[in-house]
């Protein structure tokens, strides 16, 4: 099965979406899991991507990516946020790998998916950061 703790797959006969939350960096994890969340998903996106469909992810992934993509060739993209945090470092590895583009920050898409998409804090300015993202393979591309 695709779908585990922490992560949502439904196959909607056209494509797959991907629904999943991965802990901060440093949250503890092994109480309740086999494997670190993130992994888990990246499993499961692997298993995905043989079968030749539009794998669409959307979630919180607690990661930071700046304006960096997996690939060069993937379309170049501008977020508010300037930090790569090493969980990001993972994310960004993982679409190099699995040929997946972060699409947060695309031209063309919305005027503000580049923007902020997490608020910490009480005033909900001095810890904002890019942590939600859609990420998709290059046939998922079209249902943005």
């Amino acid at each position: 099965a695709l779908s585990g703790p922490d992560l949502l797959v439904v196959d909607i006969g056209s494509a797959l979406i991907f629904n999943s939350y991965i802990l901060p960096e440093n949250a503890p994890w092994s109480a309740w899991a086999d494997t670190h969340p993130l992994d888990r998903l990246v499993e499961s996106l692997t298993i995905a991507a043989q079968r030749d469909m539009p794998i669409l992810l959307l979630g919180d992934l607690n990661a930071r990516t700046a304006s960096l993509q997996g690939l060069d060739t993937h379309p170049a993209r501008l977020s508010t946020d300037e930090t790569v945090t090493s969980q990001g470092h993972r994310i960004l590895e993982y679409c190099h790998d699995l040929n997946l583009s972060i699409m947060n920050g695309v031209p063309g898409i919305d005027l503000s998916h580049g923007d902020w998409t997490s608020f910490q804090g009480r005033d909900g300015i001095s810890r904002r950061s890019v942590i939600d993202y859609l990420i998709c393979n290059t046939s998922g591309q079209s249902f943005v």
